[in-house]
């Protein structure tokens, strides 16, 4: 209630509710299950995602700008890990992160491996940075690394994280970019 003109008004104050966060110009919600929800907008419907990342926290990860572009361009993406290594439950979550916004754009995505396990697995494909190039690009996952963010080498996109974690996190910042939030 204020005062105009010796009279009392009225204002109606539009109800937030208390799981809504803004950052960087975009609406999130924080979920039950402590992911992060927002809309994207598909013409005249909206579409809600979630992602784990914190989007106040996004800034931290760096992205190389070319990064989003390679892969929107591509025809078809690899989703490539080392089947030889710690936390795969983990780095299938990263995996899945990516794939369901390639999904989105209808880009193929095949999961390959960086290199062949024991015994040898027939029909999963080998693909490797190297194999980048013309309309497909490879998208690595690499947690252990020494930084978490997202870089490019040719056709390539590498996925990084210090840890498991932080690679899901990483994806997350990646899929954000490719959806068109810039944070």
């Amino acid at each position: 209630v204020t005062m105009a003109r010796g009279k009392f008004v009225l204002i109606k104050e539009e109800k937030k509710p208390s799981n809504r966060i803004q950052v960087g110009g975009y609406e999130f919600y924080i979920l039950e299950d402590y992911t992060f929800g927002t809309f994207l907008n598909a013409g005249e419907k909206k579409i809600p995602i979630a992602f784990r990342l914190d989007p106040r926290k996004a800034e931290n990860i760096s992205i190389d700008a070319s990064a989003v572009q390679k892969i929107l361009s591509a025809k078809k993406a690899y989703l490539t890990y080392n089947p030889n290594q710690k936390n795969l439950g983990k780095i299938a979550v990263a995996a899945a992160e990516i794939s369901r916004i390639t999904s989105i754009y209808q880009i193929p995505t095949t999961g390959a491996f960086m290199e062949d396990t024991t015994p040898v697995d027939p029909v999963t494909p080998i693909k490797t940075c190297a194999d980048a190039g013309g309309t497909s690009v490879v998208i690595s996952l690499l947690p252990a690394e020494s930084e978490t963010g997202i870089t490019t080498y040719g056709n390539c996109v590498n996925v990084k994280g210090k840890n498991a974690d932080d690679l899901i996190l990483a994806a997350d910042k990646l899929g954000m970019n490719l959806v068109g939030i810039r944070l």
